[in-house]
Parts: structure tokens; sequence; C-alpha cells
């Protein structure tokens, strides 16, 4: 099921860069409120898939409070929960407050190591083209958790910031086994985990290129010829 969420969340256009939407409408303050004893209420249920029902039916209450009651919800222990808050908020209109708690709960993933809630934030932030989400989904690709890193790479095809290419084609110098021949195999360094990258890299490039090589040194002298085309901003 969770998996569903996260799809359904990734064929949703990223917003463009910058882009200052109207402020929305909020549901009148009796409405939100009815809404919210509602919802209290059913989350009081002892059964996980009760109180995530609870949640995927409040998280469309267009008010400014929803935010506050899903955002104490995207840290709970359990995966399912937080995962149903965590794209509750980015169904919500309120983009510059919900892309601000998206961005903390992502840091705060990344920092205590919670990869099946760090995966939900990344896919959630994906809808937003903003400078933000391209630098933190650049510094999660070398998490260990293969999961968390082909989730960085569809948010980036998602969003197809240009300036993200430099730093990609870096990465993507890494999954290659040129880069283990030069350098040799570092104690400890899973390279297996680093060739499964190969396709997910490669598409991702292909969004912001248009270009699909399979061999390291073609995309660096692609990139050597199109640099100008792609300058560095991360």
């Amino acid at each position: 099921m969770r998996g569903i969420l996260v799809l359904a969340l990734s064929l949703v256009p990223a917003l463009p860069l910058g882009a200052q939407e109207e402020e929305p409408q909020e549901v009148p303050e009796e409405e939100f409120r009815a809404a919210l004893a509602a919802f209290q209420e059913a989350f009081r249920e002892p059964e996980v898939e009760a109180k995530v029902d609870a949640v995927r039916a409040f998280s469309p209450t267009r008010h400014r409070g929803t935010i506050q009651v899903l955002a104490r919800l995207t840290r709970v222990e359990e995966v399912r929960v937080a995962d149903a808050a965590i794209q509750g908020l980015a169904g919500l209109p309120f983009d510059k407050a919900v892309l601000q708690q998206l961005l903390a709960d992502l840091d705060h993933f990344k920092r205590k190591r919670m990869d099946g809630h760090l995966v939900s934030a990344i896919s959630a932030v994906g809808k937003y083209r903003d400078e933000r989400v391209v630098r933190a989904l650049l510094e999660v690709l070398h998490n260990p958790n293969y999961d968390v890193a082909t989730e960085a790479l569809r948010s980036l095809a998602r969003i197809e910031d240009k300036g993200a290419v430099p730093r990609l084609l870096v990465f993507l110098e890494t999954v290659f086994p040129g880069r283990r021949e030069r350098e040799g195999h570092p104690p400890g360094f899973n390279w297996n985990r680093y060739e499964a990258l190969k396709v997910p890299v490669i598409d991702t490039m292909k969004a912001l290129t248009g270009q699909r090589f399979q061999d390291e040194e073609d995309w660096r002298e692609w990139y050597n010829e199109h640099r100008e085309d792609y300058p560095g901003k991360y």
C-alpha cells in the first residue's frame, strides 16, 4: 500500500522553481474543527490501519491547522501512520508552509537514519521545484539504503533542474566499474549496491538532459561538449 502511495505521488508534476501560487482558500473554521474532532475520535482506535485511515480522511481538509496536526504525526514510530501524514501534507495547497515542514522532516529522518520515513519524505518533496529540495536530494544519494537513493533519483528526475547535472555526473561515475578499477575497492564499500543504481541514475540523467549513454566515458565526453548548457549550482 505504501508503495502505491509513493508511486501515485511520483506521477504528480513538479511545481515550477520559484513559482508563486495564489493563496489557497481555507475551509471555514467550524468545518475544520468538525473534521478535527472526527479525526481525533477515529485515531483513538488501536489498530494501525484504522489510524492510517483516520489520517487519510482528515488530510484533505484545506486549513492551516491541518498542517500542524499532520506535522505531529510525520515522526511517529509507526511508518505507515507517518507515511500517511507525509503524503497528506504533500497534498495540501499551502506550499510554503508544507515544504518547510517536509524539508525539516527529511533532515530529521536522515540524521536519525529512519530510512522508511526518509523514503516517504523524499517522494513528497519531489513535487517542488525548489533549490533547497535539490540540494537535500543530492545529499542523500550516497545513503547506503537502495530505496532511499532510488527515490531521490526519481524525485530529481521529476524536478528536472539542469543545475544538478554536474553533481549527478560525479555520482554516475561512482556506479560504473571504471571508478572501481581506478580507485580500487575501499574496505567496506558496497560496490554491488552502487552498480544496482546504474539504470536509475541513467534514467534521471536522461530526464534532465535528453541523453542516454551506457558508459561513463561517453557521459563525460558529452558533458565536456555541453557544459555551458548545464552550469553547476550545487
